[in-house]
């Protein structure tokens, strides 16, 4: 993991969509000491209805109905909530003016220093996510797995606990997530991510693959595309880190020999 915080006291943080997640790190950035903006694409008068005792606790600065530049490139940091899409040319025009734009794990990984197993692929991400943690905490060991659409921490504290067959699920982000001693994560990584630097700051110390089918080409457009983008995690794989790579499928057999050439 990353050696530095990335969250720093007066710097100016943007928050891009205030939903769960936004929520959240709004929090985690104003107890880093950071001034913090909220944009959001909700039109006004909803955007106060649902969000005013918030706004009001956390006296932060806002803006609704849509996201402007005058008012995101105020920031030195922008933290865009899961389905934003960054190719959009807004964020385009901010990165090219020195904002850096980063995912929560890249946030907090210099936070929790513990190794992060990532999954990707366009089928079984979720399904081999969850059961690589239930493998874990099986064993008793703290994990926390972390969805395409966010942080899942599932924390176990009794050997009780262990044997439930509905176990309790706490949504954590952020700061919440610190509040666990957490010793793995395993992380579903979708192309998405890859694609639009949300993970860029991260170290990966295990990377799986399990397969690449024609979907999502309505956002990359070709396959090319597609697999270019989720060869990315294994291009960014530390020389000591391990990759898993399913070669059962034809896409698996091509990452193979690009990350063994």
């Amino acid at each position: 993991m990353k050696d530095t915080l990335l969250i720093h006291p007066g710097q100016t943080v943007c928050i891009i969509g205030l939903g769960v997640t936004g929520r959240s790190a709004v929090r985690y950035c104003l107890a880093r000491g950071a001034r913090v903006l909220v944009s959001d694409s909700r039109d006004e008068k909803r955007f106060v209805k649902e969000e005013r005792d918030f706004l009001e606790h956390n006296k932060v600065e806002w803006e609704a109905g849509g996201h402007s530049y005058d008012f995101c490139s105020r920031s030195q940091i922008l933290l865009p909530s899961p389905g934003i899409d960054l190719r959009h040319e807004l964020f385009v025009s901010l990165q090219n003016s020195g904002v850096t734009i980063a995912g929560e794990l890249a946030v907090v990984s210099a936070e929790l220093n513990v190794p992060v197993i990532a999954v990707t692929g366009t089928n079984g991400k979720t399904t081999t996510a969850s059961l690589i943690y239930s493998i874990f905490s099986t064993a008793g060991i703290k994990v926390a797995q972390m969805g395409t659409f966010g942080l899942i921490a599932m924390g176990f504290e009794t050997k009780k606990d262990l044997t439930t067959s509905d176990p309790i699920t706490l949504q954590r982000r952020f700061s919440e997530l610190l509040e666990k001693n957490f010793t793995h994560v395993v992380m579903e990584v979708s192309s998405h991510a890859l694609d639009q630097y949300r993970v860029a700051d991260v170290d990966f110390d295990y990377g799986v693959f399990t397969n690449l089918t024609h979907d999502h080409l309505d956002y990359h457009k070709t396959i090319d595309e597609y697999f270019h983008a989720k060869s990315k995690l294994f291009k960014m794989l530390p020389i000591t880190s391990t990759a898993i790579i399913n070669i059962d499928d034809n896409h698996g057999k091509l990452l193979l020999n690009e990350c063994t050439a």
